[in-house]
C-alpha cells in the first residue's frame, strides 16, 4: 500500500487458496485435540483413576510425535489429508493401552506385584493387541491398487493411520507397562478417587443398569440364538436395500467461501459489447451484502462449466469472493439467487459453479460421437432438449450448440476445369492476396521485421469486395473469385472435438439436489429416446467415468482388505473357523454406516469408500479381543458356554472404553461446519456408524456365531483337525517313501 497509494493505485485480493488451506488445517488440528481431550475424559470416567488416565493418555502425545517423525521421513507434507487421519487415528491411539492397562489392573487387584501384574498383563493381551493392530494396517496395503483420485486422496491418510497405530502399539507394549509398574507402586493412594466416583456415581449408576440388562438378555440371547440370527440377517439385508436411496457421487464439492461466474455471449459479440454488459451484470452481483468482492475477467473464460479457460471476445468470467464464515448452504442459496438475478441478461449464457479442488472435470458430462458433423449436432440439440426437462440439471451447454459466423467459399469444380485450376491453386493465390505474403524482411539493427504485401483490409471487408478479388486462372487471364465460386455467410462449428479419433459433441453441466448417479441414469434414459443409426454412439464421461474408475478400484480395495485382515488373524489364532467367525464383524458395521448414512442425507462417494476399507481393519478389532479370551479361558478348562459369559463380562468394559473414546475423538470432525467439512463429515459419520452399531452387535452376535461354530472341547474345530491329520498323515507317507539310505 505504502508504494501503490502515493500513485494513485490500490489492489484488490481475487482469490487466496491460502487461506482455505491454513483454515482448513486449523480446523483438523482444533477437531483432533479436542477429541484427544474427549477420549482422556472417557478414560477418566472408566478408570476413576488419574495415574492411570495420565498412563494411558500419554499414548497420545507420545504416538502423535513418532507419527510426526515417520511423516516428515516419508516427505508426507500437513495438509488436509494427511492431518485428517491423523485426526481420525486420535480417538484408536489410545485402544491399545487401555486393553494393556486394563489386563494390568485385573493383576494387580489379583494381589500381584506392580512390576509382575505389568509383565504378565502385557504378556497376556500382547498377541492380542497385536493382531488388531496389523488388521487395521493391513487394510491399507490395497491403496497400490487404488486408481484415480481415491488414490491420491488415500495415499497421505493410509500412511499417517498406519503409522500412528503402529506407534500406538510400540508405546502400548513398553510405555505403558514402563508407567504402570513405575506409578502405580506399592499401597499408593489416589486421592482423586473417591472425588471422581462421587462426581460420576449418577453416570454409575445408568452405566450399571446397562451392563446388568446385558448379562440378563446374554441368558436370553443362547436360547433365541436363531431368532437372532435370523433378525441381524434381515436387518442387513434391508440396509444393503437402502444404499439404493443414499445415491452416488465422486466427491463432494467443497466450499470454500467463493464460486464463479462465467458468461458466454452469442459468436460475433464484439469485445466492447461483451464489457458494457459485463459492467451491468457486475453491478447486479455486487448489490449482494453476502459479496465481499468481484473480479471480472473479460474476453477470457471456461466454456460450459470446464476447468481450462480459452480467450474468446465473447467469454467473460468473474470470480466472487463471499464474506468470512460463508459456507456449505448458506453458500448454494446464494448461488441460488445470483442465478435468478442474472436471468435478466437474456443475450447470455451465465453459469455459476463453485471452483473444484479434485477433479478438473465437469459434474455431467456426454460424449456424442460419430462421422458426420451435421448429424452430431442434430443428435447434440435434441439431447440437449431433453436434458433441460431433468430438473436437477443446471448449467447445461453443448459444444455444438452455436456456431460462429463465418464467410464460406465454395467452389465451382466445373468451372475450375474449363478454367485449367485446381482448387489448391485458387486457394493459395486468395491466401496471398487475404493473409499476405512476405515479400522481404526490413533489418533495424539485430532485429528483422517482415514486411507482408496484401491487398488493403477496405478491399476485403464485405463479401460483395471479397467476389471482386482477381484470380489469375490457367489460361493466364485475370477473372473475379465470384466467376470461380459461390460465397455466402455461414455458421460454422465452434469448435471440433475429437476423442479417441472420433468427432465428437460434448454436453456439459452441474448439478443442484441431484446425485451424480440419478443424474447419470436420468441422462442416459433420455439418451436411449434419441432416435440415431448404429454409426454414432452417446457415452457419458467427465466426473462420472471418473466416479466408475474410482469406484471399481475401491470396491477392489475393500474385497482385498478383508482378505489380508482375514490372513492375520488366521496367522495369529492358528485357525481358520475363529478369524471367519471375526469377520462376522463387517457386515455388522455396514449396517450402522447405512443407517447413519441415510439419516445424514449422506451419498456413497470416494470419501465413504474409504471410511468403510478403514471400517474394516478397526472393527475386528473388539471382535478379536473376544475371541481371542474366549479361547484362553477354554484352555484353562472353562466349559465352552461359561467361558463365553466370562469372557463377554470381563471385556465388555475395555471393548465399550475403546469404542467410546474412538467414536468421541471422531466427534468433533462430524459436527465441525468450518472449511473442508465437506470432506471430514462423511469420513468421520462412516466410521462412527460402523463403530457403534458394530460393537453392539459384536457384543451380542459373536458369542452366540462362537457357541455355534467352536466344539465343547476347547480345542481346534472338527474341520481344522482333519485338516491337520491330513497334513499329518501326508507328511508321513512322504517319509517313509523315501529310500533308506545304505551303509557303506
Amino acid at each position: 500500500q505504502n508504494i501503490l497509494k502515493p500513485r494513485g493505485m490500490d489492489y484488490l485480493l481475487i482469490t487466496n487458496q491460502s487461506k482455505f488451506i491454513k483454515n482448513t488445517i486449523d480446523e483438523v488440528k482444533s477437531t483432533a485435540v479436542i477429541g484427544g481431550i474427549l477420549a482422556v475424559l472417557v478414560l477418566l470416567y472408566f478408570l476413576k483413576n488419574v495415574r492411570s488416565t495420565l498412563i494411558i493418555g500419554a499414548a497420545i502425545p507420545i504416538s502423535v510425535i513418532i507419527t510426526f517423525f515417520l511423516m516428515f521421513s516419508s516427505k508426507i507434507s500437513l495438509n488436509i489429508i494427511s492431518l485428517g487421519g491423523l485426526a481420525l487415528g486420535i480417538g484408536m491411539l489410545v485402544d491399545n493401552s487401555i486393553v494393556v492397562l486394563e489386563a494390568v489392573q485385573r493383576y494387580r487387584d489379583a494381589g500381584l506385584a506392580a512390576a509382575e501384574a505389568a509383565y504378565k498383563g502385557t504378556t497376556e493381551v500382547a498377541g492380542a493387541v497385536t493382531a488388531s493392530t496389523l488388521t487395521t494396517v493391513a487394510v491399507f496395503f490395497p491403496i497400490v491398487f487404488v486408481e484415480g483420485i481415491a488414490g491420491q486422496l488415500f495415499k497421505d491418510m493410509a500412511l499417517t493411520v498406519t503409522y500412528s497405530l503402529l506407534a500406538s502399539l510400540l508405546v502400548s507394549l513398553t510405555v505403558v507397562p514402563m508407567l504402570a509398574g513405575a506409578m502405580r507402586r506399592e499401597n499408593a493412594r489416589e486421592l482423586m478417587t473417591p472425588a471422581l466416583k462421587f462426581i460420576f456415581k449418577p453416570v454409575d449408576k445408568v452405566y450399571d443398569r446397562i451392563f446388568n440388562a446385558y448379562k440378563n438378555f446374554q441368558e436370553t440371547s443362547f436360547k433365541r440364538r436363531r431368532l437372532i440370527f435370523v433378525v441381524v440377517f434381515v436387518v442387513f439385508l434391508g440396509s444393503l436395500f437402502l444404499t439404493r436411496f443414499m445415491g452416488q457421487e465422486l466427491i463432494p464439492v467443497i466450499s470454500q467461501g467463493e464460486f464463479l461466474v462465467n458468461v458466454e455471449f452469442p459468436p460475433g459479440t464484439s469485445l466492447g459489447e461483451n464489457a458494457a454488459i459485463v459492467s451491468d451484470i457486475s453491478e447486479v452481483l455486487k448489490r449482494n451484502p453476502e459479496v465481499d468482492s468481484v473480479y471480472e475477467l473479460i474476453g477470457k473464460g471456461s466454456r460450459g462449466g470446464i476447468s481450462f479457460q480459452e480467450e474468446m471476445e465473447n467469454l467473460s468470467e468473474f470470480t466472487i469472493r463471499l464474506n468470512s464464515g460463508i459456507l456449505g448452504k448458506e453458500e448454494d442459496r446464494i448461488m441460488d439467487r445470483v442465478r435468478k438475478e442474472l436471468e435478466t441478461f437474456p443475450t447470455a449464457q451465465i453459469k455459476v459453479y463453485k471452483p473444484r479442488l479434485f477433479s478438473f472435470k465437469a459434474p455431467l458430462e456426454v460424449v456424442i460421437s460419430g462421422n458426420d458433423l451435421d448429424q452430431i449436432k442434430a443428435i447434440s440439440d435434441e439431447l440437449l432438449a431433453k436434458v433441460k426437462t431433468i430438473p436437477g440439471l443446471i448449467d447445461l451447454k453443448s459444444s455444438m450448440e452455436e456456431g460462429y459466423p463465418e464467410i464460406q467459399i465454395v467452389f465451382d469444380r466445373a468451372v475450375l476445369a474449363s478454367q485449367n485450376m485446381t482448387i489448391n491453386q485458387v486457394g493459395s493465390q486468395l491466401r496471398n492476396k487475404i493473409e499476405g505474403e512476405i515479400a522481404t524482411r526490413f533489418i533495424e539493427s539485430d532485429r528483422e521485421v517482415d514486411i507482408r504485401v496484401r491487398i488493403a483490409e477496405s478491399s476485403r471487408d464485405r463479401v460483395d469486395k471479397i467476389g471482386r478479388i482477381t484470380i489469375r486462372n490457367g489460361l493466364g487471364v485475370i477473372v473475379p473469385l465470384k466467376s470461380l465460386a459461390v460465397i455466402q455467410i455461414k455458421e460454422g462449428p465452434a469448435e471440433v472435438r475429437r476423442i479417441l479419433q472420433q468427432k465428437s459433441a460434448v454436453i456439459t453441466g452441474n448439478l443442484s439436489g441431484i446425485s451424480l448417479d440419478e443424474a447419470r441414469s436420468q441422462v442416459m434414459a433420455a439418451a436411449a429416446t434419441v432416435r440415431m443409426s448404429p454409426d454414432y454412439s452417446i457415452s457419458m464421461a467427465g466426473q462420472s467415468m471418473e466416479q466408475d474408475v474410482a469406484f471399481s478400484s475401491m470396491i477392489f480395495a475393500i474385497v482385498l482388505a478383508v482378505f489380508l485382515v482375514y490372513l492375520v488373524m488366521a496367522s495369529e489364532f492358528e485357525s481358520f473357523v475363529k478369524p471367519l467367525i471375526i469377520m462376522f464383524t463387517i457386515p455388522l458395521a455396514i449396517i450402522g454406516v447405512v443407517i447413519v448414512g441415510i439419516a445424514a442425507g449422506m451419498s456413497i462417494n470416494v470419501i465413504v469408500l474409504i471410511g468403510v476399507i478403514i471400517l474394516a481393519g478397526v472393527i475386528v478389532n473388539n471382535a478379536i479381543v473376544l475371541v481371542d479370551y474366549i479361547g484362553q479361558l477354554q484352555k484353562e478348562g472353562l466349559p465352552k458356554r461359561e467361558a463365553i459369559r466370562k469372557a463377554a463380562q470381563v471385556r465388555w468394559r475395555p471393548i465399550l472404553m475403546t469404542t467410546i473414546t474412538t467414536v468421541l475423538g471422531l466427534l468433533p470432525m462430524a459436527l465441525s461446519t468450518k472449511e473442508g467439512f465437506e470432506i471430514r463429515i462423511p469420513l468421520a459419520l462412516t466410521l462412527i456408524g460402523g463403530l457403534t452399531f458394530g460393537t453392539f452387535l459384536t457384543l451380542v452376535l459373536i458369542p452366540l456365531v462362537y457357541d455355534k461354530i467352536v466344539p465343547e472341547t476347547g480345542g481346534r474345530e472338527a474341520g481344522e483337525n482333519r485338516l491337520m491329520a491330513l497334513l499329518k498323515k501326508t507328511k508321513a507317507s512322504l517319509s517313509t517313501s523315501k529310500p533308506k539310505a545304505e551303509g557303506p
